[in-house]
């Protein structure tokens, strides 16, 4: 709890300062456009006009920092499961990939709106999903003997902080902000749908594979 709570306050004062400091900056330099044109009407669309541009890179940096992040510790796991066994691993790996469907959809819809290019859209989910086969080579190289449940179990709670720090404070916004309810409530419910049937799966396979059950749960968080 104190883990969850800590990072999830630690990313909420990320975010709120980087607004601070993006309207410090915006705020600058949109007066300086209007002294120059010496118009205020200027200055007004000048920062109509950046705003959404502005809010949609903000909203593709944070989920690619918070993805490559809550990738990382899941490669640990996969391959703390594997080496446990490797028909719980493979159904640990299944049920991962499973929900970083949505995840990575998220993230090219995200740069997608920011960037207008389909190519950037594509390589900013895999260079964050390549995150998790790197977390499982340190895992099973560099820090083999140091990975525990208790460690992967601790990193996976912070992470989880700062992906619901993510979900509440940015993306249900940004979801209500379109005003299109069916699509906002489906792809709620579709992703809860997604939640559960990875932890139903998880559940059934670390059946008997001692702090393996630990690992389903709180995967299954995710």
């Amino acid at each position: 709890v104190i883990l969850f709570t800590g990072s999830a306050l630690i990313c909420l004062a990320c975010c709120r300062l980087g607004d601070l400091i993006e309207s410090h900056h915006h705020h600058g330099s949109s007066s300086s456009c209007g002294a120059e044109a010496g118009d205020g009407v200027s200055k007004v669309k000048t920062s109509e006009v950046k705003t959404p541009e502005a809010r949609s890179r903000r909203l593709a940096l944070l989920l690619f920092f918070s993805l490559t992040a809550h990738n990382l510790p899941e490669g640990f796991a996969v391959a703390v499961s594997t080496i446990s066994g490797h028909w719980f691993g493979l159904t640990v790996c299944i049920a991962v990939a499973l929900h970083n469907v949505p995840e990575g959809l998220t993230l090219a819809v995200a740069t997608y709106d920011w960037t207008k290019s389909r190519w950037k859209a594509i390589l900013v989910p895999t260079a964050a999903g390549l995150a998790e086969p790197l977390g499982a080579v340190l895992a099973l190289s560099l820090f083999r003997e140091h990975v525990t449940a208790k460690l992967i179990d601790d990193l996976l709670v912070s992470v989880a902080g700062v992906m619901f720090c993510i979900a509440i404070a940015e993306l249900l916004p940004e979801a209500a902000s379109t005003r299109c309810w069916k699509c906002s409530i489906s792809g709620l419910l579709c992703g809860a749908l997604v939640m559960y049937l990875t932890h139903q799966v998880l559940d059934h396979a670390s059946g008997g594979h001692g702090h393996g059950h630990s690992h389903g749960h709180e995967l299954g968080l995710f």
